[in-house]
């Protein structure tokens, strides 16, 4: 079974494919990836927790700062589990947990800061729930979504159930973007691709979520990229069922530096 990330490899260097998938070699996480890997458990925590918690506690007369006290107090417990969860894999990484921490409070803090505003602006104008549901709609976390007869499968971030149908959401914790990389492109067009296989529902955009500066990003989805998804799924079976190594690949000395998987390349990148 091919994965999402396998088309991502694909995009980014063919010959990472045939490392990962022929190959089968594996290389330990970077330090980056560890972090990555934290910031994302806190993040799919959160808001797994954050819409029953408000729910359950918030009235009208509820004020700004008890409502940013409570999002906050939420996340903090969230990110100190996730933390202590993997703190061994942190300290092996040369991460400091502690200071991971602290780096994660500032962020609760603002993030807090930023989505109470939202909720009381919402109360404002509507009922307690009917703002919650604005403001966080129904979701489903961490959903693996497989096609056999493609011969894909995913695991979204996290889905938001509009009344216009599914919406895949990615999180990111690097950079922010103006544009979505072709990487990301094509990961938000194979979730739409599976999610449309498997509700019977058109899904015309996806959402990057930028984890640092808690925004949200849209990025349209069509045919075109879609067809694009289908004919990288037959590049990677074609060298993953044939084994077969790439003979052309675009050689990026940028790329080359920031693979963790350089030191394993038989391609000779030239420099």
């Amino acid at each position: 079974m091919i994965t999402v990330t396998d088309l991502c490899d694909y995009v980014w260097c063919p010959h990472l494919v045939y490392l990962k998938k022929v190959r089968r070699i594996k290389v330990p996480p970077t330090p980056a990836m560890v972090r990555g890997t934290v910031l994302h458990k806190v993040r799919e925590d959160r808001e797994a927790r954050e819409r029953i918690v408000l729910t359950n506690t918030l009235e009208e007369s509820t004020s700004f700062s008890e409502i940013q006290s409570i999002i906050y107090s939420n996340g903090y417990q969230c990110a100190k589990n996730a933390v202590l969860k993997f703190r061994p894999r942190l300290e092996k990484a040369g991460i400091d947990p502690i200071e991971l921490m602290s780096f994660l409070k500032q962020e609760l803090k603002l993030e807090s800061i930023v989505r109470a505003a939202r909720i009381k602006r919402a109360m404002a104008a509507t009922d307690v729930r009917t703002a919650i549901d604005l403001v966080l709609p129904d979701q489903r976390a961490e959903e693996m979504i497989e096609d056999g007869s493609l011969g894909l499968r995913g695991r979204i971030d996290k889905i938001d159930e509009r009344r216009s149908g599914p919406v895949p959401v990615d999180y990111k914790t690097g950079a922010y973007h103006d544009e979505p990389t072709p990487g990301q492109q094509v990961q938000l067009a194979a979730y739409a691709l599976l999610l449309e296989r498997q509700r019977g529902h058109r899904v015309p955009f996806g959402i990057i979520e930028y984890t640092a500066i808690d925004r949200q990003v849209p990025v349209l989805i069509g045919d075109e990229q879609k067809e694009y998804v289908l004919a990288l799924l037959d590049e990677v079976k074609r060298i993953v069922e044939q084994q077969e190594e790439p003979k052309e690949v675009e050689i990026k000395k940028e790329k080359c530096d920031a693979c963790h998987y350089r030191e394993h390349c038989t391609y000779d990148c030239g420099f």
